[in-house]
């Protein structure tokens, strides 16, 4: 089942996606998670495109908005770019920890399932 599921890492929010057994997390929200300035695009400048996914979710009424996924990979190369070391040691412990409760707790109660009619997409060159 797809899901979408809320963490924070030092107060920033961080959404995770599961989709199609794959565990993303929003790119933007990673940037600004390593307080990284340029959050919009921070993807596109530092994360190979193999490792990028978007999701489109039905938004208020008849508008559909368009996330920027990245793999746990793709979070990884974005911290080990972007990140302060301090905070970016911090950063991949979480992430290895966030990684492994998607895997393991398929039931969060902290999860919603993602509508089958949301658009998934691998972006590749």
């Amino acid at each position: 089942m797809n899901r979408l599921t809320i963490f924070y890492f030092h107060d920033e929010l961080v959404r995770a996606a599961v989709i199609q057994g794959e565990n993303c997390f929003i790119g933007h929200e990673v940037a600004a998670a390593l307080g990284y300035r340029d959050i919009m695009n921070a993807v596109e400048q530092f994360v190979p495109r193999e490792e990028v996914r978007r999701l489109t979710l039905p938004f208020l009424g008849n508008t559909w908005l368009t996330e920027t996924l990245v793999t746990l990979e793709g979070a990884r190369k974005l911290a080990s770019q972007i990140g302060k070391e301090k905070r970016k040691k911090a950063f991949l412990a979480w992430l290895d920890h966030k990684n492994r409760f998607l895997t393991e707790n398929q039931q969060d109660p902290r999860s919603v399932p993602l509508p089958d009619f949301c658009q998934f997409e691998t972006v590749c060159p």
